[in-house]
This record gives C-alpha cells, sequence and structure tokens, in this order.
C-alpha cells in the first residue's frame, strides 16, 4: 500500500527494472502513492536511516471514507483514471517507481480532468483565497474569467493555499542545426519586430492536441506535415502580481521535424543580414518565410541556429534592422 513519511530518515533505493543510486526521501513524501490508484508492486526498498514516523494507508478505508461525499468520491475517481493513465503511457526510457511516476504531478493530473471539475476545484481555490480582500472586484472578475475560459488552473496546494497554474505550447521546428523562429508579424501596414519560437497559450479544456492547436494559429497550411519527434518541459514559480498568487508557469517545447520538401510558409526573400555584437560586421545569409495566421495576420520566419538566436533575442535593435530589410508587400503576396 501507499505510505507517508511524516518525519525522520528514510533511504529509497529503486531495484527494478534498472538499479539506481539510494536517495533520501524527504518528510512529507509519499512512497507508493501509485497503490492508491491501481493494483502496484514495489520496485524498491525503503530503510529508516534514522528514527522515523511513517503513515501507513488502508487504501480500502479510504474508499469507504470517500463514498460518504459524492462529489469528492467523483473527483478522486476522475484523478485515479487519469493517474493510471499517465502510468501506462510511460515509455521504457522513463520508469516509474515508488517515489515517482513522470506526467502525474498533481497539476499534470488536474490539466487532464474533465471540465466541469477543473472549474469546481478551481472556484473552491478561489473562495478559499483569503487576500481577496486586498483586490478589486475587477481583479477577481478577471481571474475568474481565466478560469472560466480555460486560460489557467486553480488549485489547493497540500497546505490549503490557491496556486494558479498557466501552460504555454511552443513548436520547435528543426532542420539540422537551425529552427524555426518567427523574427516578426506583419499587418496591413507593417512589419513588427520579434524574435520568437512559434506558441500557444493552452486552453484547459480543448480537445485539440497542443501541436495541433499551434499549426492552426500559425501555420494553417501545415496541418498534417509536422512530426514530433520528442517533448520537453520548462517550468519556473513566479507571483502573479496581478493576483498575489503563486503560479506555476509550463512551457511545454515540442521538439518537431517537417519533410524536406516542406516549406514553412512562403518565400519572402533571401538577403544578407547584420547581426549583433561579434557578427555585426559580417553579413549572413538567410531565406525569409510567410505565413498567414489564425488571425489574419502574417508571421514572418527565418531558420536559425540556436547562436543567432540567443544574439537576436538580446538585441531589439538587431531585430529591427533585420525587420527592416524585408519588403512589406513580398510578406503580404508571399504569405501561404
Amino acid at each position: 500500500g501507499p505510505y507517508l513519511i511524516i518525519s525522520g530518515r528514510v533511504r529509497y533505493t529503486r531495484r527494478q527494472p534498472e538499479p539506481k543510486e539510494p536517495e533520501e526521501v524527504t518528510d512529507g513524501t509519499w512512497v507508493a502513492e501509485a497503490a492508491f490508484w491501481c493494483s502496484w508492486r514495489h520496485v524498491g526498498n525503503a530503510d529508516v536511516v534514522s528514527k522515523a514516523q511513517v503513515l501507513a494507508v488502508d487504501v480500502v478505508g479510504v474508499e469507504e471514507v470517500l463514498d460518504r461525499d459524492p462529489i469528492i468520491a467523483s473527483i478522486t475517481r476522475c484523478y485515479a483514471h487519469t493517474f493510471h493513465e499517465m502510468l501506462v503511457e510511460n515509455n521504457d526510457d522513463d520508469w516509474p517507481d515508488d517515489l515517482r511516476v513522470p506526467g502525474t504531478h498533481y497539476t499534470d493530473i488536474a490539466r487532464k480532468l474533465p471540465r466541469e471539475l477543473q472549474l469546481f476545484v478551481g472556484q473552491a481555490a478561489v473562495d478559499s483565497h483569503p487576500s481577496w480582500g486586498f483586490f478589486s472586484s475587477k481583479a477577481v472578475q478577471e481571474l475568474e474569467k481565466e478560469l472560466a475560459t480555460g486560460k489557467c488552473l486553480l488549485l489547493l496546494n497540500a497546505s490549503g493555499e490557491a496556486e494558479r497554474v498557466a501552460v504555454v505550447s511552443v513548436l520547435r521546428i528543426e532542420r539540422g542545426d537551425e529552427f524555426l523562429v518567427e523574427v516578426g508579424v506583419a499587418d496591413q501596414t507593417q512589419i513588427i519586430p520579434s524574435c520568437n519560437i512559434p506558441g500557444a497559450k493552452c486552453r484547459m479544456h480543448d480537445t485539440m492536441d497542443q501541436v495541433s492547436m499551434v499549426v492552426q494559429k500559425c501555420f494553417g497550411h501545415l496541418k498534417d506535415k509536422v512530426t514530433v519527434e520528442r517533448v520537453e518541459q520548462a517550468v519556473h514559480w513566479q507571483e502573479s502580481s496581478a493576483y498575489r498568487l503563486q503560479t506555476k508557469y509550463v512551457r511545454e517545447i515540442h521538439i518537431c521535424s517537417l519533410a524536406p520538401d516542406v516549406a514553412p510558409g512562403g518565400l519572402v526573400d533571401t538577403s544578407h543580414s547584420p547581426c549583433p555584437g561579434a557578427l555585426e560586421e559580417s553579413r549572413i545569409h538567410f531565406s525569409v518565410f510567410a505565413s498567414r495566421r489564425e488571425d489574419a495576420k502574417v508571421g514572418v520566419y527565418a531558420w536559425l541556429t540556436q547562436s543567432k538566436f540567443d544574439e537576436l533575442k538580446e538585441s531589439p535593435v538587431a531585430q529591427r534592422r533585420l525587420v527592416g530589410k524585408i519588403p512589406h508587400r513580398r510578406v503580404l503576396e508571399a504569405a501561404m
């Protein structure tokens, strides 16, 4: 069954399927949480290093208690089903063990819950937040609007405090040592400089997969032509100044490729462009592509190496110079 480390020193060693070095288990850690939600066989040993207090949980007893509250029971059953789905979806390169099952952090599970349960949990977090008295009613309404439209999740953490979750998905479309970068956005009058990897904010209730969502937003003509090689995730926590809530910002990076004969957009221009820093005096040959976006504007893209992207990202002056060399009229004409 599952165990909760209350206090003391416990050391866990994974034995199967690939042995790992022992690691210290901190207070408040669940050991074999998976045993709550499925038939689980332990794959390692937890040894007490010094006097410790450990809580053993009777899963059958938990089920009996849950049945007393239909709403909590419904949320828990959905959580269990989602946890099990993530468990069986794990690939052989990232084996689950008694301490962790990849993809099953509370916020990861919450993102996959039915929409009505996300709203229920989120409203509970709104109602419990102690600082709303310091906020204008407009700020509270904006947060509730974010929740209702799926722009964020609101959750109560283990300490009973409200937390906000926001997710962005980006496509890093690679070609050799280069990847596709949005260097500008064109409307009917001008090209506005930028230096971004194509992406979109995720709505928690979208049924569309995230890659398709970004492709639809940025590259409508590339539908079914983008192949995902792997997915990486970057997470950072920061207090939201608007809501005074700790916010988990999740950036999901989909490493993708295009078929060799597929262009990311209509070819606009092939020219030389100055780059910042040490490359300022040199001229770099590059091709520019235009792709009509979902919002009717036109994205302007170029293949850049990581070093060129980093240099351009740090220099708004270089971004403006680069865009200044791209004929606005040709961008609109070439857009696919």
